[in-house]
């Protein structure tokens, strides 16, 4: 489960030149279930269920986990018209959650074919 609460900010600085930012605080809750480390192949769990009875190995499972808290996206981008039909811009992002954090780039172009006109 998540919510969030997306604030954005956009602004053109000339007729060619745009700019955005947007941050999303948010509230975030998720649970993962107990699972063996080879869900498919039930020979090599058994041994290695084995060996974790013998105390050779500490688990032969993943473990669960439900974790809740805060968590927040944060992204920016910049686009310039470089003519009616053409632009190029570029686009940053970061998101975290607990121990998860993820940052992304990229870059753009989009083209209109027929320049909008009718």
């Amino acid at each position: 489960m998540s919510i969030s609460f997306p604030l954005r900010y956009q602004e053109n600085v000339s007729e060619d030149l745009s700019w955005a930012a947007q941050v999303s605080p948010g509230y975030q809750s998720y649970s993962t279930d107990d699972i063996d480390y080879f869900p498919t192949d039930p020979a090599s769990q058994e041994l290695l269920d084995i060996f974790s009875t013998l105390g050779a190995t500490l688990e032969s499972r993943y473990s669960g986990e439900s974790v809740s808290g805060a968590g927040v996206s944060v992204s920016g981008e910049v686009k310039y018209n470089m003519t009616p039909e053409l632009s190029l811009g570029g686009r940053l992002g970061f998101n975290s959650f607990g121990d998860y954090k993820d940052t992304s780039a990229a870059m753009f172009m989009n083209y209109t074919f027929g320049g909008g006109s009718d």
